[in-house]
């Protein structure tokens, strides 16, 4: 086992020896207001707890409180690992590890590589339990959803009993809500019923089916909805990676696994390689501007 896993090994062991009480009051501490503000205006970006410490870099007031975590599990998506590796593009510190997820590897410039492990979530076998219930979430922005990725989703998914949608609408958005709307009831001849996703988080979803429209992940990737929905058991549609490096697995909640990758395999040390040496020829730093740049990071993300 690789030195960072034997780390990530070692925290976790050390988390689990205390009392849960203990865990949670110093996981609020270390969440300080003058040292990390949440973002609880959108409830895809709500804290939640766990040993592994899930946290937004763009959320810390500087990045040098980061090293008051020997763990840090990165929720951000595209737009937030593009900003915090253009401001930093150097690892800054060894007291901390970064477990970046595992679709976004490319993002990682090779300054912060030797300080980075690569994670993926995995999920307990609920295979014997019938699918009945079709979940349906994600960020309405334009970011995030792609309209034709959508309907090619949904064109493969018809045998349910019962579809829920907990997509919440926000005004500069509305058009784009109602497109995904139509797309939905077109491909499903039952009623849809539209729901606040915290109005699932008590339910039991075992039998349900959690999709995610958001496939290119820019906003966030690990989204306070989804870590709830999945913990009632509902099965995610997709999730899946292709890696070969050593990993190890960790409890993530009840229904829950984070598998960790310790390094980029040779494949993808190539592909990172050569992300970065494009991005070295555009020194652009606001992404949501640059047409070409989001085209070639889709690219890495959908032909991995």
């Amino acid at each position: 086992m690789s030195n960072l896993l034997n780390i990530l090994n070692q925290h976790f062991n050390s988390i689990h020896t205390l009392p849960e009480e203990e865990n949670l009051l110093t996981f609020k501490n270390n969440f300080d207001e003058n040292i990390y503000q949440s973002k609880k205006s959108n409830i895809h970006y709500v804290d939640y707890f766990s040993p592994l410490n899930p946290v937004f870099l763009n959320h810390f007031l500087r990045p040098e409180f980061l090293s008051k975590f020997k763990v840090v599990l990165v929720r951000d998506g595209i737009n937030g690992l593009w900003d915090f590796f253009k401001k930093y593009p150097i690892c800054f510190g060894k007291e901390f590890i970064l477990i970046i997820p595992c679709d976004l590897y490319f993002l990682v410039p090779n300054g912060w590589l030797k300080q980075c492990t690569f994670y993926r979530r995995s999920f307990k076998d609920k295979s014997g339990l019938p699918k009945n219930t079709l979940i349906i979430d994600g960020l309405c922005n334009d970011y995030d959803i792609n309209l034709n990725e959508i309907k090619r989703l949904l064109d493969n998914l018809s045998n349910f009993d019962n579809v829920i949608v907990t997509i919440e609408p926000k005004s500069e958005n509305i058009a784009l809500f109602n497109n995904i709307i139509n797309l939905i009831m077109n491909s499903f001849s039952k009623k849809i019923e539209l729901a606040q996703p915290q109005t699932l988080f008590e339910k039991d979803l075992t039998k349900a089916v959690y999709l995610d429209l958001n496939t290119a992940p820019f906003s966030y990737y690990d989204s306070y909805v989804r870590f709830n929905i999945l913990e009632s058991g509902a099965t995610p549609l997709k999730d899946v990676n292709n890696w070969s490096s050593r990993s190890i697995k960790f409890f993530h909640g009840f229904f829950q696994e984070i598998e960790i990758f310790e390094c980029l395999d040779e494949s993808k040390l190539h592909k990172n390689n050569s992300f970065q040496s494009q991005l070295n020829k555009n020194n652009n730093i606001k992404l949501k501007d640059n047409a070409d740049l989001l085209n070639l990071i889709s690219s890495y993300i959908n032909h991995d």
